[in-house]
């Protein structure tokens, strides 16, 4: 008996290892996936997860779930690979407690329904079925590798999905195992609660405890009630005060934004409903058939009346049935009734996403159990004459699995898969196009953007959302050189979200990238105004006005930032730092900077710090700053750029040509590339002109078609005379991306004698850009004087004296227009 009893563990437990590996090795093609769609916004921007929770952050709704993805913040930082552990961890567990489930509630339903004489009709499901730890095990083992779960698994923030069945399975065996212990029964209700705080869905599955109990209890309702009225009050205690207070009120919040509820956008709660057979309709296809799946269905409201009839039908049917066999105890009916229970919060409460397949990640576990059992009742055949089939069915949905789980390997395999099984899913499209766009590719990423506006899919969203398609495709014309048709779209965005500010910051970088810094510094100042405290809108203020050497304003600004956000978060004090030094306060940001030193930040802060003071001409701190990092002028690219144009600025030609022989050197790559055409352009400055032309023309014909190329062939022209040559390569270089305040200056001061108007913008442009810049202020004293208007000309011309005393030209301009102020007033 004793061996006997020992092999059995031992099978137990050799099979419960297989179990781990099989379901493990299934969705490990998922490990090395990115954080995709939401998971970017909850996880990677999610700055709440550092440090420790608050109260108020453990009393919201999610709160289990997020403290386990605190503590991946703790252990790994935004590296998605220890998520993807943890969420691959929390599955294999939780097929292994569904077995552990399955078991105790096939066991208690065997006893339940044994087979007997007086009573042949209502058979013990496992009668036929055999073994009921082996049926147990086969369930499990279908379900753990069913791809219906990749989404819960492979999909970092839907951790919530398997968390919360995780919890709830244990809970449940506890609750199974107690026999009236009160410690099992208190660890249950601890359980319970973890499930509920990890999702909502946990509260309504609560409801399979008695629908299990009413099957396999002796007792009268009556009798149940008294037995256990009092572990049920304390279970549901904190859930009403929960739902009362916590969860309640955000169903009813009338917000343009909101996703879920009774109260959202373009979608109402009848709406939802009818649609809902439907969906679940395909949930049941997708367990019993999963070819097809779609991260994101995008599926609309049903307006066929005829399709929400006849899934009505079928769905209310096969519950009616269901609760029918329950009230007559039919050991049948509890599976499809936690199948429904799992599913009935989403079903009820209105999602904007209307068919997801994470929301049946335990819910299937229910309906192939109630196959598998539905199998061996109506063949009338055991679980060992399974062992076969089973095997061919596990290692086809294992196979399914792990090809799916790879698709979650990059967001753009998986919205290239969307796109394809959902063409008119503006969503796909839409990433797609932010995605090219980081790969710098604008051409294909305004053809995303260009399909997702025409999608079907776009048509029945709220303005938010065709808002945000608006402002994707802004960004795509913005960088394909079209700004005057990315101003249009984005101002179309901002105006289906009034009161925003996101797509205020799309107008901005628009506005910047083709050098209007003018604009862009007001559209981020209307969107302060819309929203005074969100800290990114200052952030990239005090960046424009830093650019433009308008550190004052840009400290004044950030004063604000902190007077109106409380607590200041990490990058507002960095900011605050940054500004701090350069306003020749470096003690006080050294403290700031000290005391930040284990946030990663930090560098990049200093480093940009670093350029700032390289731009003006603070050669010594500069080079402080950088070797507090261990880095130094030598190896910074940005740093080098700036000190080899303050060795041109200052004549220092040797130097220039030092420095750059020994980038050519080192360098490779795009720099590499700058340091050829700076050699060049270095020729031309020392007197071979027609030698350092000749030089860039064959680096142009070589293929290289960038700004910093036709600007300089511009420049070598124009000191040799050919003005027309000169003007169509800065025009060149113009349209390739965000032009220079020095392009824009030689531009404008060539044509200021043809065309005085447009000189005088462009070189408004070239201010904006750089204020420092004394040549754009003489040259748009000199537009301003052929277009009559001398005394804004004598203001120019006094600001390019402020920033370079001494500087002939404009003292120059300002006593001849000295001579004509007394003439005039002879």
């Amino acid at each position: 008996m004793k061996t006997q009893k020992r092999d059995v563990k031992t099978s137990i437990l050799l099979a419960g290892m297989g179990l781990i590996l099989l379901v493990g090795a299934a969705h490990s093609s998922g490990l090395g996936g990115a954080f995709v769609f939401d998971d970017k916004s909850q996880i990677v921007e999610n700055s709440s997860l550092n440090g420790l929770p608050s109260l108020s952050q453990l009393a919201q709704p999610r709160a289990v779930t997020y403290l386990t993805l605190r503590i991946n913040r703790w252990i790994g930082g935004t590296d998605p690979i220890g998520y993807h552990i943890f969420n691959l961890l929390i599955h294999v567990l939780s097929t292994v407690v569904l077995w552990a489930v399955l078991f105790e509630v096939l066991s208690r339903l065997q006893s339940a329904f044994a087979k007997s004489s007086e009573d042949g009709v209502r058979g013990s499901p496992v009668d036929d079925c055999g073994n009921t730890l082996w049926t147990s095990y086969a369930i499990a083992l279908i379900w753990g590798l069913h791809p219906i779960t990749t989404q819960a698994v492979a999909y970092s923030i839907q951790r919530a999905e398997s968390l919360w069945s995780l919890f709830f399975l244990a809970g449940w065996w506890l609750y199974l195992k107690a026999d009236e212990r009160r410690v099992w029964m208190a660890a249950s209700i601890l359980f319970f609660w973890l499930a509920i705080g990890s999702k909502e869905p946990a509260v309504v599955a609560l409801v399979a405890l008695p629908i299990l109990d009413h099957l396999i209890s002796p007792l009268t309702l009556r009798e149940w009630l008294r037995q256990r009225w009092r572990y049920f009050a304390i279970l549901v205690a904190p859930v009403v005060i929960g739902g009362v207070f916590v969860v309640g009120p955000l169903l009813w919040v009338a917000d343009d934004s909101a996703s879920s509820g009774f109260a959202i956008e373009h979608l109402t709660p009848l709406q939802y409903w009818l649609t809902q057979s439907e969906a679940t309709l395909l949930y049941v296809r997708l367990i019993f058939f999963p070819v097809g799946q779609n991260f994101d269905y995008l599926w609309p409201p049903e307006a066929n009346p005829v399709v929400i009839l006849v899934a009505n039908a079928i769905v209310l049917g096969a519950l009616g049935v269901s609760l029918t066999a329950w009230w007559r105890k039919r050991w049948w009916s509890v599976f499809p009734l936690v199948f429904f229970l799992c599913i009935a919060t989403t079903a009820i409460v209105p999602l904007l996403d209307i068919v997801v397949e994470h929301r049946v990640y335990l819910a299937s576990a229910w309906l192939i159990a109630w196959a598998v059992l539905a199998i061996c009742r109506f063949f009338q055949i055991g679980i060992k004459q399974l062992r076969i089939p089973v095997s061919i069915v596990a290692v086809l949905l294992g196979v399914l699995t792990y090809q799916r789980s790879a698709i979650y390997t990059s967001p753009e395999s998986l919205w290239q898969d969307v796109a394809a099984k959902a063409p008119w899913n503006y969503r796909a499209l839409f990433n797609l196009g932010g995605h090219s766009l980081e790969d710098e590719d604008p051409e294909q990423a305004l053809e995303y953007f260009k399909r997702a506006l025409d999608a079907e899919g776009l048509v029945w969203q709220p303005d938010y959302e065709k808002a945000n398609v608006l402002s994707g495709y802004a960004g795509a014309l913005s960088a394909t050189g079209q700004w005057e048709a990315a101003v249009e779209s984005a101002e179309q965005a901002i105006a289906l979200t009034p009161g925003g500010s996101e797509h205020l910051i799309r107008l901005a970088d628009v506005h910047l990238e083709h050098g209007h810094w003018g604009e862009a510094e007001n559209a981020l100042k209307m969107a302060i105004q819309n929203r005074p405290t969100r800290s990114q809108l200052y952030l990239h203020l005090t960046t424009v006005l830093a650019a433009q050497k308008r550190f004052g304003e840009a400290s004044q600004w950030m004063e604000t930032a902190f007077e109106r956000i409380q607590p200041p978060n990490e990058a507002m004090r960095l900011r605050q730092a940054q500004l701090a030094w350069m306003e020749g306060r470096a003690t006080e940001a050294k403290k700031t900077f000290d005391s930040m030193r284990q946030i990663d930040a930090v560098k990049e802060s200093l480093r940009q710090l670093s350029r700032w003071l390289m731009e003006a001409s603070r050669v010594d701190e500069s080079r402080e700053i950088l070797a507090t990092i261990g880095e130094s002028l030598d190896n910074n690219f940005d740093v080098i750029v700036q000190q080899y144009k303050l060795a041109i600025e200052r004549g220092n030609l040797p130097e220039a040509s030092a420095i750059i022989q020994r980038q050519l050197d080192l360098s490779e790559g795009e720099q590499q590339q700058y340091w050829s055409v700076e050699a060049a352009l270095l020729v031309a400055r020392q007197g071979e002109l027609q030698k350092g032309l000749a030089g860039l023309m064959k680096l142009s014909q070589a293929g290289i078609a960038d700004q910093h190329l036709f600007a300089a062939i511009g420049d070598v022209n124009r000191w040799i005379g050919n003005t027309e040559t000169a003007i169509d390569y800065y025009q060149k270089a113009l349209k390739q991306g965000t032009p220079s305040s020095a392009t824009l200056n030689n531009l404008g001061a060539l044509i200021s004698a043809t065309d005085p108007s447009e000189a005088e913008r462009l070189l408004r442009r070239a201010i904006e850009i750089d204020r420092s810049n004394f040549n754009a202020w003489h040259s748009l004293g000199n537009a301003l004087v052929r277009q009559g208007r001398n005394d804004e000309a004598r203001q120019c011309y006094q600001n390019a004296l402020a920033v370079r005393p001494g500087f002939q030209p404009s003292e120059t301009m300002l006593k001849q227009l000295s001579k004509v102020s007394v003439r005039s007033g002879d």
